[in-house]
């Protein structure tokens, strides 16, 4: 087999046992190894084969390694090893029908959209409010006036309480500075016509925001369970908000026949980041979240919906 001159195409339609037993060979050491006619003549040493012993220089050689000259070969002949195992590879794989029988998914019967919403709603600051009900701004103004007060206490200073309607403005200008940005929030109360927002300035006095921003607060640190104990949560202060809002969102609208989950970390502006499981409709509703907060005793926090 090894005096063969193979052609592509012959090589081509060869079976995979056919192609074993011919590169699978017993392959000579590169002393015994045929090559192109690149040697000079100091590459040869003129030996009788027939009565060749070891010399001095421990040189032998052996008939039945001696084989013909590669000067027959073109480079037609020459398919690269490469193209054979890639057909070799694809001859290892066995082709076979499969039942193609499958139970069809169930008809999807169930009402899906905007759902406990009035009919009598007609600005869309009601509809927002649906997610945000009055009695998730009443809790951040009782926290926050909480927090303040005991602030106080330590410092000694006096504050003014804040109330429904101001911490209603904080949320909104909150929303607004995330469309409208600027490098810095004080801007939109700068002195320079070119940085200022009349609608945002008009509304409270850069001091007030200040104040709010420094003191708004969703828990109270004096009851926060420490590190270590059965109740410690790693987002105890803003736990409030996120069990309303992950119920609202359930609440004012059924989910859709396709819905997603994902994991969402936007910016991520650090090596970890915030990782958050999303769930939500074809329309893009988020009708479920939960943000994830590492392992839980021995397993990993898997989100339950």
């Amino acid at each position: 087999m090894a005096g063969k001159k193979w052609s592509y195409k012959e090589l081509e339609n060869m079976t995979y046992e056919e192609y074993r037993n011919i590169f699978f060979e017993d392959i000579p050491s590169g002393n015994e190894s045929e090559d192109d006619q690149n040697w000079s003549d100091e590459d040869f040493v003129d030996v009788d084969v027939h009565n060749a012993t070891n010399t001095n220089n421990d040189v032998g050689i052996h008939p039945e390694r001696v084989s013909d000259s590669d000067s027959s070969y073109s480079d037609d002949d020459l398919i690269p090893l490469a193209d054979l195992q890639k057909k070799l590879s694809l001859d290892k794989f066995v082709w076979e029908k499969v039942s193609t029988n499958y139970t069809a998914p169930q008809e999807f019967t169930k009402d899906s959209g905007p759902c406990n919403i009035s009919d009598d709603m007609e600005r869309p600051v009601e509809v927002f409010l649906c997610p945000f009900p009055d009695s998730l701004f009443y809790h951040i103004v009782f926290q926050t006036n909480l927090y303040a007060t005991q602030a106080s206490a330590r410092s000694g200073k006096l504050f003014t309480p804040t109330n429904t309607m101001e911490m209603k403005k904080f949320v909104a200008i909150n929303i607004l500075m995330g469309i409208k940005r600027l490098p810095s929030y004080r801007d939109f109360w700068s002195t320079q016509i070119e940085l200022r927002d009349k609608y945002i300035s008009s509304l409270i006095p850069r001091t007030r925001f200040d104040w709010l921003l420094g003191n708004v607060h969703l828990n109270d640190n004096v009851m926060q369970p420490k590190r270590g104990e059965p109740l410690y949560d790693k987002l105890y202060k803003v736990r409030p908000i996120l069990q309303i809002l992950s119920e609202n969102y359930a609440k004012y609208y059924k989910p859709t026949k396709n819905v997603s989950l994902r994991q969402h970390m936007p910016n991520k502006p650090i090596k970890r980041g915030y990782k958050l499981w999303v769930r939500a409709s074809e329309s893009g509703y988020v009708n479920h979240f939960q943000i994830y907060t590492g392992k839980i005793g021995e397993k990993n926090w898997v989100p339950g919906w």
